[in-house]
């Protein structure tokens, strides 16, 4: 058998969905902070200024690795340490059905 991808891709959880959204929201105040236009922050960050305009939006389509170089490019940092262990309500209550 082989392996396939999904011909859609799996629903976002809402927390999923808003948590990307204040993501790019802080993403882009430190862009205005900076003065940076995104432009700039495209190329100083590998990507096409589709791209950073999407991680602003908090597009959930967007790799993790865009997400990261972008926040490299304006010397933000991102710390798994707060991962939280606990299971959001989304997960949880997917799992409780």
């Amino acid at each position: 058998m082989r392996n396939t991808m999904p011909s859609k891709s799996p629903p976002n959880l809402a927390i999923v969905v808003d948590q990307l959204a204040a993501l790019g929201a802080r993403i882009r105040a430190q862009r205005k902070v900076w003065r940076v236009t995104a432009t700039a922050l495209a190329e100083a960050s590998g990507l096409s200024q589709v791209s950073v305009h999407r991680i602003e939006q908090g597009e959930p389509s967007v790799t993790m690795v865009a997400y990261l170089n972008v926040l490299a490019a304006l010397r933000m940092t991102f710390s798994a340490s707060v991962v939280s262990d606990e299971p959001s309500k989304g997960l949880a209550e997917s799992n409780a059905g």
